[in-house]
């Protein structure tokens, strides 16, 4: 969890990600993200139009966020 709120911080530096602001292992390790304005996830799972190729990017991202901080 320190590693993963460590990479959004520099991350934050470089490209547009949302903010990582707590972190707290006494809460089932809680990594708080400050809030991103935009499209709900649900508004695309009802278009269905490109949504594998979002989500497939979601989890390749969220994948390498989490490979990193082993």
């Amino acid at each position: 969890m320190k590693g993963e709120y460590d990479n959004l911080r520099e991350l934050g530096k470089i490209i547009d990600v949302p903010m990582a602001l707590a972190k707290r292992r006494r809460f089932s390790c809680v990594l708080t993200t400050e809030y991103v304005h935009g499209k709900p996830i649900y508004v695309y799972m009802k278009r269905e139009d490109g949504l594998y190729d979002k989500l497939t990017s979601i989890a390749h991202l969220l994948r390498k966020l989490h490979d990193d901080t082993k």
